[in-house]
């Protein structure tokens, strides 16, 4: 008899239906394809709340709200169609509106993200944090001329 332990045989390698990815099939919409691309992560820096860095925040949504074909709903270029004369583009849009308030609300910090919470379109929640944000840069900017200049 050995006392040395026995090795038992490797677990059974996954089956293909377990560990494979679904894929986009060529009668996809338009709206699961932009469903399916916002499982794609970017590490997008939040919106500090006193909005000192705006200008590279607003650089780096603008391009991956674009990247993603969302630019044209929240710059207003691509206006939600009738739901009943066209139901298929207007839930399209839907989506799209969606996708781009999650893409600006979730790099926004809690103080910024309060302002935006019950604004349904895409285009006003970007207005509404570019205009918040301006008048937080300018305060930051007229603290910092304040302390450099010693006025009172």
């Amino acid at each position: 008899m050995s006392n040395t332990p026995s090795v038992s045989a490797a677990p059974p390698a996954a089956t293909p239906s377990s560990t494979s990815i679904p894929s986009i099939s060529s009668s996809s919409t338009s709206s699961s394809r932009t469903a399916q691309a916002s499982n794609c992560l970017y590490d997008i820096p939040s919106l500090e709340n006193d909005g000192s860095n705006f200008q590279l925040w607003k650089y780096h949504v603008e391009l991956i709200l674009d990247l993603r074909g969302l630019w044209a709903i929240v710059k207003g270029s691509e206006s939600m169609s009738d739901g009943t004369a066209h139901p298929v583009q207007h839930q399209e849009w839907l989506a799209k509106n969606k996708e781009a308030q999650a893409q600006i609300a979730l790099t926004l910090k809690d103080k910024l993200l309060n302002g935006i919470l019950y604004v349904p379109m895409a285009k006003d929640v970007w207005k509404s944090s570019v205009s918040v944000t301006r008048v937080e840069e300018s305060k930051l900017l007229l603290n910092s001329l304040v302390n450099c200049f010693g006025v009172p």
